[in-house]
């Protein structure tokens, strides 16, 4: 009886720290998505990461998404400030046949995609801003017949990385 006391009181206390939903004061819970301005070479990121945005922090528990303008809460400013593309690896071929005018031997399998996102959460009642920072998010894509499939899929995946980036560091802190 001792054993099972002793145990139901230790896995209570090592949750007595835990939290259901955010960390965010009752009065930053509502959060609005501002357009995002975009510093990169590709206006589709906008809309991605806009988006993005908005299906994160309509998932996170305890948080509730509103149109910008409103009175209270929290508004997320978002600066896309840099896009790199690059090859990310090769592959050795293996027929003398396929290898392309240079007589090169390697192929470019892999492409990898990074941006860099400042935010800012700034809060309605205040001058200055209630959190601020940057992530930075990648994605990869194989070479394909259709490079653009597989590039579009790949934005779509960094916006969505850095979206739930940035909506964890706003609501936990």
């Amino acid at each position: 009886m001792k054993k099972l006391l002793l145990l139901i009181l230790v896995v209570c206390a090592s949750c007595a720290q835990y939290r259901f939903g955010t960390m965010l004061p009752k009065k930053y819970q509502l959060i609005a998505v501002a357009p995002v301005e975009n510093y990169s070479n590709e206006p589709r990121l906008e809309s991605l990461l806009r988006n993005s945005l908005a299906e994160s922090l309509v998932q996170t528990p305890g948080v509730t998404l509103s149109a910008p303008g409103q009175e209270e809460g929290l508004l997320l400013v978002t600066r896309i400030k840099e896009l790199d593309q690059q090859r990310r690896a090769r592959a050795r071929l293996r027929e003398h046949d396929y290898r392309d005018d240079s007589g090169s031997t390697y192929q470019t399998v892999v492409f990898q995609v990074t941006v860099r996102i400042e935010y800012e959460a700034i809060a309605s009642d205040s001058e200055t801003p209630y959190r601020i920072g940057e992530v930075t998010a990648t994605a990869d894509y194989p070479m394909m017949a259709d490079q653009e499939t597989g590039r579009d899929e790949a934005f779509r995946e960094a916006m969505r990385s850095a979206a739930q980036k940035i909506v964890a560091e706003v609501t936990e802190g």
